[in-house]
């Protein structure tokens, strides 16, 4: 269901008891949300910086070790690139 990310983005775990882990995470995705909604960018705070989408194909890592990268499974996406062009 989709809407089970929810709590994670609010901190609120009344649902359902929340593992040490799940709490971590929403303490360290909240701010990036917050951010993006209160100035359009995910970034600062001294946060890891969420990459901007350019050719090189960047990616926010988001579960614990939050982190970037290029080109994530870029055998597997290429597929679609014809459909989406």
């Amino acid at each position: 269901m989709h809407v089970y990310h929810v709590p994670f983005y609010l901190g609120n775990f009344t649902w359902a008891p929340a593992a040490a882990a799940d709490v971590a995470f929403s303490e360290t995705i909240t701010p990036y949300l917050a951010r993006f909604v209160r100035t359009g960018d995910p970034n600062g705070g001294g946060a890891p910086t969420w990459p901007e989408w350019d050719a090189t194909e960047p990616y926010f890592q988001i579960e614990p070790g939050f982190g970037t990268g290029a080109g994530w499974r870029s055998t597997q996406c290429d597929f679609w690139d014809p459909i989406s062009n």
